[in-house]
C-alpha cells in the first residue's frame, strides 16, 4: 500500500509534487496547526511533554506557512511553462506573498484567540516612496558622473 503511494507520487510532475508539498504544508500549518492546535509541530510538542515553548510551536508554524507560499512561487518561475499565465504569476507574485502573509497572520491571530487591524496610509507610503527614490536617483547620477570625469556646474539665469 506504501509502496503503491509512492510510486504514484513519483509518477507526477515535478510542479504537481511541488503544489501537493505546499498544500500540505499550508494545510497544515494553518488550518490543523494554529487554528486547532493538532497540526504536525503541535504532535511534536506533545510527545515532548510540552516541553517547546508556545510562542516557538506558531511561530515555527508561520515559517511553515509562508515556505508553502514561496514554493508556489518557486513552481511558478521553474514548472509553468512560457506564456501569459506564468508572466502574469510572475509579476504578481509579491502581491500572492503579501496574501498569503496577511491570511497566515489572520488564521494565527484567531487561532491565538485575537484580533488586530491595520491602516495602510497610501499618501504617506506614496512621498515616502517619491522621497527615497529621488535621492537614490540623484545620489547614483552624482556617483556615475563622477566616474565620467570632472562635473562642471554653470549658473544660469532663467
Amino acid at each position: 500500500m506504501l509502496h503503491e503511494a509512492r510510486h504514484k507520487y513519483s509518477d507526477l510532475s515535478r510542479g504537481t509534487r511541488r503544489i501537493l508539498i505546499a498544500t500540505i504544508l499550508f494545510l497544515d500549518a494553518n488550518l490543523l496547526g494554529t487554528s486547532n492546535g493538532i497540526g504536525l509541530l503541535n504532535i511534536v510538542d506533545t510527545i515532548l511533554g510540552g516541553g517547546v515553548p508556545d510562542d516557538m510551536v506558531w511561530l515555527l508554524q508561520v515559517v511553515e506557512s509562508l515556505t508553502a507560499g514561496f514554493i508556489i512561487i518557486k513552481v511558478f518561475f521553474d514548472d509553468v511553462p512560457q506564456g501569459n499565465f506564468r508572466t502574469i504569476a510572475l509579476l504578481t507574485s509579491p502581491l500572492f506573498m503579501i496574501l498569503v502573509t496577511f491570511l497566515t497572520l489572520d488564521i494565527l491571530l484567531s487561532g491565538l484567540g485575537e484580533g488586530a487591524s491595520f491602516t495602510l496610509d497610501l499618501v504617506s507610503v506614496a512621498t515616502g516612496t517619491l522621497t527615497w527614490s529621488s535621492t537614490y536617483l540623484a545620489i547614483a547620477h552624482r556617483t556615475h558622473s563622477n566616474l565620467q570625469g570632472p562635473e562642471v556646474w554653470e549658473l544660469r539665469p532663467i
